[in-house]
């Protein structure tokens, strides 16, 4: 009778490791070093965990912008190029300059003001209609006043994304991926955060 063989204590797949199919991929070495050097920068397990977290970054993001509404997709557009042209003008990034970023403000808020006018909302002179909803969700927070939060709704709403943008753990292992420990709302906030994190690390090099 043949005996089976008992796996050795720790044998078997390291916790952490990606499971799954097997891709094999050939890449330019410039593209490895890089990768290398970010899987040793972000602290990964390896240089597969990095790409699979990129990837995984990458798709999600793409089906966030394909299932964007046309008119939040118009508006962001728009906004990129305002910004990219005031850098034009400044020959400074936003990020970068006090001045290009102050004008990059009125600008975003100059565009909106053209979108209005061109969609012709109301009058000027005519009082704003409060949507209900934003009248529930402002009595729903007993934490605020009423007609503060209305008066303030975009700030209020702004600096909740910034507070969960810069609060976004990394992705982590990615196990934690695969388990379905780190939600799919989180990968845009950690790209932003990401982004200004590399923004900021170089401002001060």
């Amino acid at each position: 009778m043949k005996q089976v063989r008992k796996r050795a204590p720790g044998a078997g797949r390291p916790p952490g490791r990606l499971k799954g199919a097997t891709l094999s991929l050939r890449l330019p070495k410039d593209l490895r070093e890089d990768l290398l050097n970010a899987a040793e920068r972000n602290k990964r397990r390896s240089v597969s965990e990095e790409i699979f977290l990129r990837l995984q970054s990458t798709l999600v993001r793409d089906r966030g912008a394909a299932e964007r509404p046309p008119h939040i997709a118009a508006l962001l557009e728009g906004i990129a190029n305002v910004v990219a042209r005031i850098e034009k003008v400044t020959q400074r990034e936003w990020h970068q300059d006090q001045f290009t970023a102050e004008h990059v403000g009125k600008g975003i808020s100059q565009w909106i003001k053209e979108i209005r006018a061109f969609r012709e909302f109301s009058p000027p002179d005519k009082p704003l209609d409060i949507p209900p909803a934003a009248v529930a969700v402002a009595k729903s927070r007993p934490y605020l006043s009423l007609p503060g939060y209305l008066d303030h709704l975009g700030e209020f709403e702004a600096n909740i994304v910034a507070t969960a943008i810069l609060g976004t753990p990394e992705p982590g292992p990615s196990s934690r991926v695969e388990e379905g420990r780190y939600p799919n709302s989180w990968w845009s906030y950690w790209r932003i955060r990401d982004v200004l994190l590399t923004l900021r690390k170089g401002r001060k090099k």
